[in-house]
């Protein structure tokens, strides 16, 4: 009884330990494909990621593939971290947390031009 007690408290606690909030984005490998296009993501400041309990993180080469991905995949954004690499340092930002815009002048993977930055101030800095 206590074994089992011990087991149903730590199922409790991992599953607390995935939540949203908690979820961090992984480091990108070189040759990962993208999860909506299959390109490979050759510039990491215009990829981003959705990462979910218990499943393999998602990467995707173009802000655009993202975002057709979660059109496609609605309530997933609920229940996973999904994060877009900042266009001028690499850093990953959550969604939520980050302004999207689009810059005709950046070349992206799929032609979308969406890059994402922290402050709405740094869509101005990549003209």
């Amino acid at each position: 009884m206590k074994t089992r007690l011990m087991l149903m408290a730590g199922a409790v606690v991992l599953l607390a330990a995935c939540a949203p909030g908690d979820l961090r984005p992984v480091d990108l490998q070189p040759g990962t494909p993208c999860a909506y296009c299959r390109m490979t993501v050759v510039d990491p400041k215009l990829a981003s990621q959705i990462v979910a309990p218990g499943e393999d993180p998602r990467i995707f080469d173009d802000i655009g593939c993202l975002q057709a991905y979660l059109a496609e995949h609605p309530g997933l954004a609920d229940s996973a971290g999904v994060f877009v690499a900042d266009h001028s340092s690499g850093e990953w930002l959550r969604l939520r947390e980050a302004v999207v815009t689009r810059n005709p002048a950046i070349a992206t993977p799929m032609n979308s031009h969406l890059v994402a930055h922290r402050a709405a101030a740094g869509g101005t800095r990549d003209r």
